[in-house]
């Protein structure tokens, strides 16, 4: 290597990552209570996170998902369950499969969570939502969809504070 390159690297970002692309996956489901069990329940979301598997030729290497787990936190013990297996696992999983984003997240760490698994080399896949995260457009478009599901709850959540002020 050169003085001139050396020089160059000292300005440089870091090593880049090599992301290993591999079949691998997970799927998540969850619905937050009983109401949402119609057409959209754990077993409509498992049928369409496994279809997408086929089609696209990935691996399932485990399920995650609960009824009635609120997505307004990430305390939540599928999830948990989830993350602490990407963490662990011998196998490379580069996608976790959802029905639909707000499935994954609704609240304010869905963007950070979703930066640091994309810099683990693992992708949240919407089945039901097709976005290309392999591109800024794409990233972006995927973060608008997490804000979007934060906004919904903080709607709801006002509207739910307007009804109790109201009854009282």
């Amino acid at each position: 290597m050169t003085n001139d390159t050396k020089l160059f690297n000292n300005f440089a970002k870091g090593k880049k990552q090599i992301r290993i692309i591999t079949d691998d996956c997970v799927i998540y489901t969850r619905v937050s209570g009983a109401k949402q069990m119609d057409g959209l329940s754990l077993e409509t979301q498992l049928k369409g996170a496994q279809e997408y598997a086929k089609r696209h030729k990935l691996l399932i290497r485990e399920r995650f998902g609960g009824t009635y787990e609120s997505a307004q936190t990430d305390e939540r013990k599928e999830f948990q369950k989830m993350i602490k297996y990407l963490k662990t696992t011998k196998h490379k999983i580069s996608k976790i499969l959802v029905y639909s984003l707000e499935r994954f997240s609704r609240n304010e760490n869905s963007i950070w969570l979703s930066t640091q698994l994309r810099k683990l080399g693992t992708e949240i896949v919407s089945v039901t939502q097709p976005i290309d995260t392999s591109n800024p457009a794409g990233i972006m478009q995927q973060k608008m969809l997490f804000l979007f599901g934060e906004f919904d709850n903080q709607l709801r959540r006002q509207k739910a504070w307007q009804e109790l002020k109201k009854d009282c």
